[in-house]
């Protein structure tokens, strides 16, 4: 419960601060002047994605990557100019995640973010074109004369520019490092994103033919930009979840019990240290039945087996993505065949003309 009021409150601070950047961004790339539409959209991309980003998943880094990593000891040690010789604890702060794994807490702020920044507004904006007056193409040939050309009705409906896909597109770049980045704490969060995107697939469509302006067409061989940064995400997210499962989850403290003992009896006990009271010099203000304290610091060497855990799912999963981009082409036959037909007839062109 406290990580959820956490994250939502973190979220909501985080919008501001993205909304604010993100007419900043859209304001300074305008000032850029760039020479072709490609260029502005590459610009516009690389900010909007990195705002978007920076904004979203440094909580989620905080709770798998850093939390995992801090034991703590129950108290701190320390003197007084007073009373050199005498030792005080201090209150005990169990900043890590104490005995359960830290891919719980990544699983929660997972969950709430991407409830908050996927499904919510795409829910709010549904429920306001339901029960609000939406403007279409529909209802304005009822409101006026119907021998008014189309391309006159058009003009009152929104129009489509190259912010308007910028966003589309960013949502959608979000939206795959949601279902990528730390799937393995959440693996639910594809399936969501599923449904969100069968409902967002007719919803857009309606919007784009009935409540929009025709959008100007251009020539375009892909997704451009978009493209090398989905496959920036997925390369991020092999080491991603390689170091989720190595710092956050009981995996490799699992291995590493059975590999000694050979039976999971007493793990319990493993992943919490204990002290004794008496270790600690004249004064104590530990009760005695305090035995042990939330944190996982193992006697034995543990640390190299997570090390070498690390390149094995990174390599593995690196193999995993290049055979399937192998396998899977992002085009038909027919396509490439077209495109090389293009091609040639391009350069004949050239060369004759030349």
């Amino acid at each position: 419960m406290r990580i959820s009021i956490f994250t939502i409150i973190v979220l909501t601070v985080m919008l501001l601060y993205e909304m604010v950047c993100r007419v900043t961004a859209i304001f300074v790339t305008r000032l850029e002047n760039h020479k072709t539409v490609e260029s502005y959209e590459r610009s516009m991309a690389m900010k909007l994605v990195m705002i978007s980003f920076c904004a979203t998943f440094p909580i989620m880094i905080h709770y798998s990557w850093f939390k995992s990593n801090r034991f703590y000891v129950p108290g701190r040690i320390y003197t007084t100019q007073k009373f050199a010789n005498y030792y005080f604890l201090r209150h005990m702060y169990a900043r890590n995640c104490g005995i359960n794994p830290c891919i719980d807490d990544v699983f929660v702020a997972l969950t709430v973010s991407f409830l908050c920044k996927q499904i919510l507004p795409k829910f709010l904006l549904i429920c306001k074109n339901l029960f609000i007056y939406q403007r279409t193409d529909y209802n304005q040939g009822r409101n006026i004369n119907k021998t008014i050309p189309c391309w006159e009705r058009e003009y009152r409906l929104q129009s489509i520019t190259e912010r308007t896909l910028a966003l589309k597109y960013n949502y959608l770049a979000l939206q795959f490092g949601f279902v990528t980045l730390f799937v393995s704490a959440s693996p639910l969060i594809p399936l969501l994103a599923l449904i969100v995107n069968l409902l967002d697939i007719r919803y857009n469509a309606k919007q784009f033919l009935l409540a929009s302006r025709r959008a100007l067409l251009l020539d375009r061989s892909g997704l451009d930009i978009w493209s090398n940064m989905l496959t920036i995400i997925s390369y991020l997210s092999i080491l991603s979840n390689a170091v989720l499962m190595a710092w956050s989850s009981r995996f490799i403290k699992r291995r590493f019990y059975l590999s000694n003992n050979n039976t999971m009896d007493n793990f319990f006990a493993f992943t919490t240290t204990r002290f004794v009271s008496q270790d600690f010099l004249k004064l104590s203000t530990m009760s005695k039945s305090f035995k042990a304290y939330k944190g996982f610091i193992p006697n034995d060497c543990y640390y190299p087996g997570v090390m070498l855990y690390l390149p094995e799912y990174k390599y593995v999963g690196l193999m995993v993505v290049l055979l399937a981009q192998y396998l899977i082409s992002g085009t038909s036959k027919d396509v490439e065949d077209t495109i090389k037909i293009e091609r040639k007839l391009k350069e004949a062109y050239i060369t004759y003309t030349g």
